[in-house]
């Protein structure tokens, strides 16, 4: 009697252990299913013509970066430096005429924009710095905004379950994923395992899906809950 309750407990926790773990492998194996769908229909994809102002950043970056990469009056700055940070003229040396070249003139902490021995004023804000600089950069914007969403309609989510209904198809990709072991499956039915399935998407439509935001302490918690629940209990003596 005492064996059969300790057997019933045991199932109950692996099965907990089982479900939450089965979350992250899940997660896994659809950004992988998602990959292999958009390879197979990408080169057959409509490709939306670009917009003039799509057409008008990419311009900008490209004119970014060539002026990043010349020296047009030689003086040891960079176009891009003279013109956004510094405030000099790209085309000549020495832009206050002093007969000091704008780069040795910084390297002294000294105003390119003022003679030496003058006292010059300036608005505050005449040379932007990096972080500004950074800040308002269209195409460092553009990578936080392209950050990959998993199941982005229900069309994915559809095709994905449809994958997920075959018992052994499922096991075979937790176990490809290397976060369940065959140990792990052989405690859990079938039936069970496509439950498992059906309510996770049940719970992550487009209406109601968050994104998930586990830490890497959260998953080893889950994974040593599990362990833990391999573990035969030893009754008291």
């Amino acid at each position: 009697m005492y064996n059969d309750q300790n057997k019933q407990s045991l199932s109950k926790e692996q099965k907990v252990g089982f479900s939450l773990l089965f979350v992250f492998a899940l997660l896994t194996i659809g950004l992988g299913f998602l990959q292999l769908r958009n390879n197979i229909y990408g080169p057959f994809a409509y490709v939306t013509p670009e917009t003039p102002s799509v057409l008008y950043e990419d311009l900008e970056q490209q004119e970014m970066v060539r002026l990043q990469s010349i020296d047009t009056d030689q003086d040891g700055l960079s176009d891009y430096e003279e013109i956004f940070f510094y405030n000099t003229s790209a085309y000549i040396p020495d832009t206050d005429s002093d007969g000091v070249t704008d780069k040795e003139e910084i390297n002294k902490n000294e105003d390119p924009n003022c003679p030496i021995g003058k006292i010059c004023s300036a608005p505050a804000d005449a040379l932007p710095t990096v972080n500004q600089e950074m800040a308002t950069s269209p195409s460092l914007q553009a990578e936080a905004n392209n950050l990959f969403a998993p199941f982005q309609n229900q069309v994915d989510i559809n095709t994905f379950k449809e994958v997920l209904q075959d018992p052994q198809e499922v096991k075979t990709m937790l176990l490809d994923s290397g976060m369940v072991s065959e140990r792990q499956l052989r405690n859990i039915s079938d039936k069970e395992l496509i439950n498992i399935v059906n309510n996770i998407f049940a719970e992550n439509t487009p209406e109601t899906q968050e994104t998930i935001t586990e830490t890497k302490e959260d998953k080893e918690s889950v994974e040593l809950d599990l362990a833990h629940a391999e573990q035969p209990l030893v009754g008291n003596e």
